[in-house]
Order: structure tokens, then sequence, then C-alpha cells
């Protein structure tokens, strides 16, 4: 009943809610305050960030503030001892699951008074924390912030391993009516699974880990297996096999889907909510008969 009468009261003040998480108390002391008890599930948008931001201009009318952030995972507010760190799974989720999601990662907004609307200065006003958000490139002062949407640009731009065919019998000739196995094996160029490549964003280190959780094999014949988390294997303990009926030479390729964790400063290692597809190095397999000789 609690949860739907908050749900109630934000809607009727204009406010959205995150899916997850709930309040939490102001613990930084005495000039450390929070705007009523749900502040912490109150989601800013990215129109109210705006209009924070135009509302501060000189010349507007109205009062002035200074804007701060904290980590979504922290748990104190701005100052000293505040965690400016905004990367934790955490706050990756937050995003994903809320009524407003943005790029991320969450994190909170605070803001303390700085001059009455008459521009009289004010000294000493406490912090207050409005809510959360997940577009903190958008917070007064916050421009430069590192988004999601940096991290998935420096995903999809890794030069990722392209995978090829380990095949058995070796040689790229096989038997008709034999079964050859196949497995995933990756060249010394490119970043493949557990590899890191390691990027600078806006004055960030970025290492992006790739991790391989799909495959799809293309045996050449019309036919195709996957995708499949299984990365095959060597005769005779392989479990991705394939017969061919008909002598010939068949174009076979293993094509892998990525994805991969991040990491920003040395931090956690994070996943990424995202999945890349890289097409595999094409290897011509020669299917012959087998001949009986008699001596």
């Amino acid at each position: 009943m609690g949860n739907r009468l908050a749900l109630i009261l934000a809607a009727t003040l204009g406010l959205v809610v995150f899916g997850a998480g709930t309040a939490e108390a102001c613990t930084n002391g005495p000039i450390i305050a929070c705007t009523g008890g749900d502040a912490a599930r109150v989601t800013i948008t990215a129109q109210q960030l705006r209009e924070y931001a135009a509302a501060n201009l000189p010349g507007v009318p109205g009062p002035k503030y200074e804007y701060d952030w904290t980590s979504y995972c922290s748990r104190g507010g701005p100052g000293e001892f505040a965690d400016k760190d905004p990367w934790c799974q955490g706050a990756v989720e937050a995003c994903q699951h809320a009524l407003s999601p943005g790029p991320g990662p969450a994190v909170f907004v605070w803001r303390k008074l700085t001059n009455e609307p008459d521009g009289t200065e004010v000294k000493g006003a406490p912090w207050n924390r409005l809510g959360l958000t997940c577009f903190p490139d958008l917070i007064p002062g916050r421009s430069q912030a590192l988004t999601m949407n940096d991290i998935l640009s420096a995903f999809h731009d890794t030069p990722f391993a392209k995978p090829t065919a380990s095949i058995q019998p070796v040689g790229l000739k096989t038997l008709v009516n034999l079964p050859t196995y196949y497995a995933t094996a990756y060249p010394t160029t490119g970043y493949e699974p557990g590899e890191i490549d390691t990027t600078t964003i806006l004055g960030f280190r970025v290492d992006i880990r790739p991790k391989a959780t799909a495959y799809t094999y293309t045996f050449g014949d019309h036919t195709t297996l996957g995708p499949t988390n299984n990365p095959g294997g060597p005769y005779p303990t392989g479990t991705i096999r394939h017969t061919y009926n008909q002598p010939g030479t068949y174009p076979v390729r293993i094509d892998t889907e990525y994805t991969g964790q991040f990491r920003v400063n040395g931090g956690q290692w994070i996943d990424i909510p995202d999945t890349i597809t890289i097409q595999g190095t094409t290897s011509q397999l020669n299917v012959v008969e087998a001949v009986t000789r008699l001596h």
C-alpha cells in the first residue's frame, strides 16, 4: 500500500520514480538534507535538467543554485568524503529499468542555494538531494560526464578478433560421410574473449574485456547450426560435428556474438548491456570421396 501511495503521489506531483531502489537517509551531517523521504527514488528527467541549467543562466530571474552529484552506489552526499566514481553495476542496471531511461550511469543529483532571487549571496546553505538521473551529462556544470553511450561506442569500436574454424580432419580436407569436427579459434590479431582493449574517453581510461556468448556455424552446404553457446572442440570429444553427403568445396565459417565487461580508471568490472556479432573468416573445405585400391 505504501509503494502504491508513493506512485500515486509521484504521478500527482509530476515526478517519475525508478522501478528499483528504496528511500535512503542522508548521513553526511547537518549541512546535508533530503527533499522528502523518497528523494532517493525520484527520477530527474533530461528536460528537468535542461530547465535547471537554463534557470541558472545570468540574467534569468529567480534563485541560483550550485549543482553536484554522487554515485548511485554511494551513501554519502557532496563533500570531502563523497564517492565520486559513478560506475557500479547497480548504476547501469538502474537506468535499464527506469521509467525514464537514459544513457546512464544513474547518479544522485544535489543542489544548494547560492543566490536569492534578488541576487543576495547565500552562504552555508544545505545540499538538497533532488533525486536520481540517467542523464549525468546534463547536470549543470557536468557537461563532460562519461556516459553509457560513450562506453557502448567504445565497445562497438573494439577491434574484435575474427573467429576462424579449426577443423578435424586437418588440412581443410575431409571425406564424404565422415563426421567433421569444428572448433572456434582466434587469430593473434584483434581482441579475443578475455583479452583487454584499453582506450581513453574524455580523460577516463576505459578497459573493454570481450566475452563470447554465442556461435553460429556455417557449413557451406546450405546448412547452419546456432546460435549456440558451444564453441566446439577437437576429435573425439567435440560436440559440433557435421557430415557432408556430397564431394565438393564448401565455404565454412564460424560467427561469434560478443558481449563483454568494462571498467573505468581501474574500477570494478561491469557487464556491457549490448552485443555485437563478428563474422568469422571463411575457409574453403575440400570434401572428397574415399578411393579404394586393390594391391
